[in-house]
């Protein structure tokens, strides 16, 4: 069985942390314990996952602050529990055509499933290397 857990980004955006230092202090305070609380409630049910032998999946941007959180810390130190990097272009994401890179992070106990999620884009100025994407046709 496969758990898969996509927690709220909105109190871990690296945009937004930036963006907190001119936002009341009490809504981003706020903010941020519903966020922790939610991770917190995901980190749970994936250690359960790992204690009854079954998987799970975790996915949040690559730059968010909750990838250095203690609770997701204490996951990643379960044993067989690794992050990977997988760029989302590689997997078909696009806006108005052009392929989007989104750099997303993926925390899982399945080997097969941390492989298949760590294909990255070696394109370079606004170029994606994925086959037969807009941009490497163009190349």
């Amino acid at each position: 069985m496969l758990l898969i857990g996509t927690p709220m980004c909105t109190a871990f955006s690296a945009w937004q942390f930036i963006n907190n230092k001119k936002r009341d202090v009490d809504i981003v305070e706020k903010e941020y314990a519903k966020g922790l609380r939610h991770l917190s409630f995901c980190c749970e049910l994936y250690e359960y996952q790992v204690s009854q032998g079954r998987y799970f999946l975790h996915e949040h941007p690559a730059q968010a602050t909750s990838w250095q959180t203690q609770v997701v810390k204490r996951i990643l130190n379960l044993e067989d529990v690794h992050r990977t990097v997988g760029h989302q272009c590689q997997y078909g994401a696009e806006a108005k055509g052009c392929p989007i890179k989104k750099p997303t992070g993926f925390m899982t106990n399945c080997k097969g499933i941390r492989d298949a999620l760590s294909k990255t884009c070696s394109g370079r100025l606004g170029q994606c290397s994925r086959p037969g994407s807009i941009t490497e046709n163009n190349s």
